[in-house]
């Protein structure tokens, strides 16, 4: 065979297997965790929604601070929504009531930030089990939002939204989108696989809650943005307005049920409120610049 013929077979062998010492060059699954189908999952146009928003007179947060939940709307659709969980004989129970959210506030350490936990109860259907989901908000030091963590998604993968500042901030201190990733913020998605930044979230003249997509029968969060963003919904089927609960006010019994309902999909190890990792786990794993002192 030509020497020519016999370089080429060479180089296509080094680019296909690697080369002695290095490894075999491994082949992936392509999206084995379903983050592309996320993404795509993120840009849907809702039809028909139902406006879920806080009270006017809500005493416990301002409600421009609080989110804004936009569910997916089936017709003949006999689930709960945010209703009132309860115990009844050892058994978790969601009631139709005063449309609820559940609040848990902790303030800014030395090494923290300021968070804020929102948790919601639903039921699939009539007699269905019982549904949960949540959302946790870090805040800078003006009190804009920073980072949205999903409490739980059907793929199984942790979903963060980030301000568009964290983004920036990373992206003019050097780093650029890792490989596999779309965010400079992401972390290796060798290390961490299982989590996703799924979109940026704008930044508004003034600090203000989210505006949060929801799909009907798993609850999936799939899309969140700032108020100050186009919505992508056509018509609204109603106007619901909720109430906020502090955690903390309902029973010891009744949260450590919640927790170990909650402790199948992501244990808690945070004592006031189940369903989320440590305050700083998401954070400490994105590639986060340090905030700008103003």
């Amino acid at each position: 065979m030509e020497p020519r013929y016999m370089a080429l077979l060479s180089l296509l062998s080094v680019l296909a297997c690697g080369s002695e010492g290095e490894g075999t060059i491994q082949q992936l699954p392509r999206d084995p965790l379903g983050h592309e189908e996320i993404r795509q999952r993120a840009s849907t146009e809702l039809g028909t929604i139902q406006f879920i928003k806080p009270r006017s007179d809500e005493p416990l947060l301002d409600p421009y601070q609080a989110p804004i939940l936009y569910r997916e709307d089936l017709k003949a659709d006999e689930s709960v929504v945010l209703g009132i969980v309860e115990s009844t004989g050892g058994e978790l129970q969601v009631r139709a009531a005063q449309p609820t959210i559940y609040f848990h506030g902790e303030p800014a350490t030395a090494e923290l930030p300021e968070q804020r936990s929102f948790l919601w109860f639903g039921r699939a259907g009539v007699e269905g089990p019982v549904t949960v989901q949540g959302l946790r908000v870090s805040y800078d030091s003006e009190g804009y939002p920073t980072l949205y963590e999903v409490m739980r998604d059907s793929n199984g993968v942790t979903l963060v939204y980030a301000a568009s500042t964290e983004e920036l901030r990373a992206t003019e201190a050097g780093s650029g989108p890792l490989p596999g990733r779309q965010f400079s913020i992401e972390p290796d998605l060798a290390d961490q696989p299982a989590l996703l930044v799924v979109g940026l979230v704008s930044k508004g003249q003034a600090p203000m809650g989210p505006i949060v997509y929801l799909e009907a029968r798993s609850g999936d969060l799939f899309n969140l943005h700032c108020r100050c963003s186009p919505s992508a919904i056509r018509e609204i089927s109603e106007t619901l307005e909720y109430q906020l609960v502090e955690w903390k006010s309902l029973s010891e019994e009744l949260r450590g049920e919640v927790a170990r309902l909650l402790g199948g999909a992501q244990a808690s190890e945070s004592p006031a409120l189940p369903g989320f990792p440590a305050r700083d786990a998401i954070s400490s794993v994105l590639r986060l610049a340090p905030e700008v002192s103003r």
